[in-house]
């Protein structure tokens, strides 16, 4: 299980780092990288809550403080996210993709 959110948290921060320098700067990239990387940290410091259970209160104290983060920058994402016209500029790869997200 903690080999499966270590590999989860890796690849969710390599996500937000390329999302952060790309030449697109916008609010809504932005907002989603910093929701990538603290629902990285959320499952980071979890998994080390489980692996080091003497330094519960500290790790907890890093997860409570990025939950509060991650519902923020979510939140601001979907709302900046929802004011733009990405569709027209998605590809059609991912396109393809989001049509295939409910299954």
């Amino acid at each position: 299980m903690l080999i499966i959110s270590l590999i989860t948290t890796i690849l969710t921060v390599l996500l937000a780092l390329t999302v952060v320098f790309k030449k697109y700067k916008g609010l809504a990239n932005m907002a989603f990288s910093i929701s990538l990387l603290s629902t990285a940290s959320v499952l980071f410091f979890d998994s080390m809550s489980i692996l080091k259970p003497e330094l519960l209160s500290e790790w907890k104290r890093i997860v409570f403080v990025s939950e509060a983060v991650m519902v923020v920058s979510w939140l601001m994402f979907s709302l900046s996210f929802a004011r733009t016209d990405y569709w027209r500029t998605a590809g059609r790869f991912s396109k393809y993709l989001i049509y295939l997200s409910p299954l």
